[in-house]
């Protein structure tokens, strides 16, 4: 009795190996299954890869600050006007702003003094996007091409 068990252990045990080495070379009843099961996985591979690169790439918010900036206009201060702002950068590129940050305030408020006074209405929508696409091109050419991503001016008033 026992020969007969160890007999038919052994059988299973060579049925098996033999079915586990069919299936890595890829021949036998299960290699079409496997097939399958691969091509699958390779397409659900692909679209993930294709979300991956459809997402826009990770942003960072950094606050500028609050800037008032006086509108002088015959040797006399007529308006101030007030900007907050925060500028959205690239997350690859996280570090590098905020090494900059400084330097670029103050570029910042140096540009702002030269080109405000030409744009300060606060209530033109025109105005804001003006300064917004200036400060922009201000912030590319501090850090290089496309590492700011946008500047948001929260507000812009008089004082």
């Amino acid at each position: 009795m026992k020969k007969i068990v160890v007999i038919i252990l052994l059988f299973l045990l060579l049925v098996g190996g033999s079915l586990g080495v069919m299936t890595v070379l890829g021949k036998g009843p299960f290699a079409e299954i496997l097939a399958k099961r691969e091509a699958e996985q390779k397409v659900e591979a692909a679209k993930k890869a294709a979300e991956e690169a459809a997402k826009p790439p990770p942003t960072v918010f950094f606050d500028l600050g609050t800037y008032i900036i006086p509108i002088i206009q015959n040797r006399q201060i007529v308006k101030q006007v007030g900007l907050d702002m925060e500028i959205q950068v690239l997350a690859k590129d996280q570090a590098k702003v905020a090494d900059q940050m400084p330097l670029l305030q103050n570029a910042v408020n140096l540009d702002l003094y030269d080109f405000l006074p030409q744009h300060a209405d606060a209530r033109n929508p025109a105005d804001k996007e003006a300064v917004r696409q200036h400060l922009i091109r201000l912030g590319n050419k501090m850090f290089g091409d496309n590492v700011v991503h946008d500047i948001v001016i929260k507000s812009m008033y008089y004082r």
